[in-house]
């Protein structure tokens, strides 16, 4: 499929464009939501871009507490900040176990953490 340039699209075109990305940011958006593992996104000083409402659920957090909030403020583990810090260093995957807290109450959580290119040229990675 060829493209038209820029000074042939129809203006009805264009919006006919922008109404199916933003369905589809939506229908991604949902399926986001919805995971029922808990996910976060973070920036490079690990604060806290989004996350899902399993997360939300586990870490007993409002909608609009966690743009607040650090990664390391949620989870206080060292092994966690150094792998974080690696895989923003080098970009490769990293996959640890945490504990937080001690004795009976302690949460063990399996963390994955993977660097993401931003997807608006110009912003930092994710």
């Amino acid at each position: 499929m060829q493209r038209a340039e820029h000074d042939q699209w129809k203006a009805s075109e264009v919006a006919r464009l922008l109404a199916l990305v933003e369905t589809e940011r939506r229908y991604y958006q949902d399926i986001f939501a919805v995971l029922p593992v808990a996910v976060a996104l973070v920036d490079a000083e690990w604060r806290l871009v989004a996350v899902n409402r399993e997360f939300r659920r586990r870490f007993g957090l409002m909608q609009a507490d966690f743009t607040r909030m650090r990664l390391p403020d949620l989870m206080p583990a060292p092994e966690l900040e150094t792998a974080m810090a690696g895989v923003l260093q080098d970009g490769a995957a990293a996959e640890l176990s945490v504990r937080l807290g001690s004795g009976e109450g302690a949460l063990g959580l399996r963390v994955s953490i993977q660097k993401m290119p931003a997807w608006q040229a110009g912003l930092a990675d994710e």
